[in-house]
């Protein structure tokens, strides 16, 4: 059992195995208005291959890269801050066979777009094995005004756990 198994991934109509669309798995959770529930970007979308977790904001852009085995973050990887631009399947050449978008499909290799000295860069992941969409609901209190929508998605935090 690695770190990233999640209790709040949701359960298909048997209730054991998780919910999914495809290859997709979805993750829900309900959680209350705190500092901490707003304290750093939502992880919208997890991507994971045999040995990273890439997490992803709603903007398609990855937030942070974990070692799936301890959960501890690799801060200076290349695509931290990089736009996810879907995912490719190739043969064992390297020859495209498929591409998916906005989300790869487990099996194929997430493909990340950044940029470095003002020159665009492209590159793919391992094998992806899991991909999860984590929808969450932060509810408010009705004594306190809620926060602007910035807070409420991550938008003015800065990228990294």
């Amino acid at each position: 059992m690695s770190w990233d198994d999640d209790p709040t991934i949701a359960k298909g109509f048997d209730g054991v195995s998780p919910m999914r669309q495809g290859t997709v798995e979805l993750a829900y959770e309900r959680v209350g208005s705190s500092a901490a529930s707003l304290a750093a970007p939502w992880r919208a979308i997890d991507l994971c291959t045999r040995n990273t977790t890439y997490t992803l904001d709603a903007r398609l852009r990855c937030t942070a890269v974990l070692d799936r085995g301890t959960g501890k973050p690799q801060k200076e990887h290349l695509f931290v801050g990089a736009e996810l631009v879907g995912g490719a399947e190739r043969t064992d050449k390297g020859r495209l066979l498929a591409a998916a978008h906005p989300l790869p499909e487990v099996g194929m290799h997430a493909v990340f777009r950044g940029e470095r000295n003002r020159r665009p860069w492209w590159n793919e992941t391992s094998k992806v094995v899991r991909v999860i969409i984590r929808q969450r609901v932060v509810e408010f209190s009705l004594d306190a005004p809620p926060p602007a929508w910035d807070r409420i998605t991550g938008r003015d935090t800065q990228p990294g756990y």
